[in-house]
């Protein structure tokens, strides 16, 4: 098994986890919801 088979799965779940923590952050500092959320999109 190459060092590189790993580190694909962990990088496609960091991938997939990072975008998300921005989303939760905005959700927290505006306070309304999903739908505040795709009214600012």
């Amino acid at each position: 098994m190459t060092p590189l088979r790993p580190a694909f799965p962990a990088l496609a779940i960091s991938v997939a986890v990072h975008p998300m923590s921005w989303f939760l952050l905005h959700l927290r500092e505006t306070g309304t919801g999903l739908s505040g959320l795709i009214d600012a999109w």
